[in-house]
């Protein structure tokens, strides 16, 4: 495994394998995630100690990438968040006109 790069919600590295070879991959496994092995979507497993992405390649060279896509309750907590931050300037622009105008 190397330059393996790590976000919240995606993940990649390249791997050589040289032989048929189980490969755990330090994310641990949420529905929803997307795991692609040379851009072509594959399945895999987490039937692990820690429950993280497992997958089982054969030799060869590969560009592995992860995904979590959103699922419902992430896209509402995301408007939530947003809808938010939103208030909390007004209040603060709110505040901010009234004290000016005492």
């Amino acid at each position: 495994m190397k330059n393996f790069e790590k976000q919240s919600n995606r993940w990649k590295f390249q791997a050589k394998i040289e032989e048929d070879a189980s490969l755990e991959v330090p994310v641990f496994d949420f529905p929803k995630w997307e795991v692609k092995v040379n851009n072509i979507l594959v399945s895999h497993t987490n039937d692990n100690y820690l429950r993280r992405i497992e997958l089982f390649l054969s030799e060869g060279d590969y560009q592995i990438s992860g995904r979590l896509t959103d699922t419902p309750i992430r896209q509402a907590s995301n408007i939530i968040t947003i809808l938010a931050f939103i208030g909390l300037g007004l209040i603060a622009f709110y505040g901010k006109i009234k004290s000016h105008f005492k």
